[in-house]
C-alpha cells in the first residue's frame, strides 16, 4: 500500500521538479530541482519499511542497530560525496544511508521471522505497482503539457497520469489497490450520502 501511494508521488515530483521549484520559489532556486529529483529516490526507498515488523514482535533493538548502520553509511558517504558534489552529494548520501538502514533492518526482520528476505517482501504485487507507475508514466514524457499549457497543462498531465495508474492497478488486480478504492468510495459516500457513487 505504501508503494501505491509513494511511487506515483515520487515519479510526478521528479518529472515536474523544475516547474514546481520555479513556481513556488522562483528562478533563483532552479538548481534545487536536481536535488529534489535525487531526493525522490528516498521516497522509493520508503516503500521498504521493516520497522512495523520488528515493532510487532517487540524487537526494537534492531531499529537501533539499523539506524547506527545508516548513520555510519551516511558519514562515510558524506565524507566522499560532499566535497565532490556539494548539496547533491549530501542528498545522494542520505539516499544511500537510508538504503543501508533498510537492508540492515530487513535482514534482521527476516531472521526474526525465520523467512528468507526475498520472501519477506510481496515482490509480485510490488512489481505490478511499479509496472503500473512506469507504464502510466508514458503520459508524462511529452514536454507539450508544460510548454504549451503551462501550469494547467502540468496539473492535467498529473491527473491523467493518476487516472491511468489507477486503471492499470485495477487491471493488474492488486489487492491493496482494491482495498484503497473501497476506502475512497466509502469516504465519498459518507461525505455525499445522496450521491450514487
Amino acid at each position: 500500500m505504501t508503494c501505491i501511494l509513494l511511487l506515483p508521488t515520487a515519479l510526478l515530483l521528479a518529472r515536474y521538479a523544475t516547474p514546481l521549484i520555479v513556481t513556488v520559489f522562483g528562478k533563483n532556486y532552479l538548481p534545487a530541482a536536481a536535488v529534489m529529483q535525487i531526493h525522490m529516490l528516498f521516497l522509493v526507498r520508503a516503500c521498504f519499511d521493516f520497522s512495523p515488523a520488528v515493532r510487532a514482535i517487540n524487537k526494537t533493538r534492531a531499529l537501533v542497530f539499523s539506524n547506527l548502520a545508516g548513520l555510519v553509511a551516511n558519514a562515510c558517504a558524506l565524507a566522499v560525496l560532499l566535497p565532490l558534489a556539494g548539496i547533491r552529494g549530501a542528498v545522494v548520501a542520505l539516499v544511500f544511508s537510508s538504503v543501508v538502514e533498510a537492508v540492515a533492518l530487513g535482514i534482521q526482520s527476516a531472521r526474526f521471522y525465520a523467512v528468507p528476505l526475498v520472501s519477506f517482501i510481496p515482490w509480485k504485487n510490488m512489481g505490478k505497482v511499479a509496472g503500473a507507475a512506469i507504464l502510466a508514466g508514458g503520459i508524462l514524457i511529452s514536454p507539450a503539457w508544460e510548454r504549451y499549457w503551462g501550469l494547467p497543462g502540468i496539473v492535467s498531465a498529473c491527473l491523467l497520469y493518476l487516472a491511468a495508474f489507477a486503471v492499470l492497478l485495477r487491471l493488474a488486480k492488486v489487492p491493496e489497490a482494491e482495498f484503497l478504492l473501497r476506502r475512497v468510495r466509502n469516504s465519498v459516500r459518507s461525505i455525499l450520502p445522496v450521491a450514487d457513487v
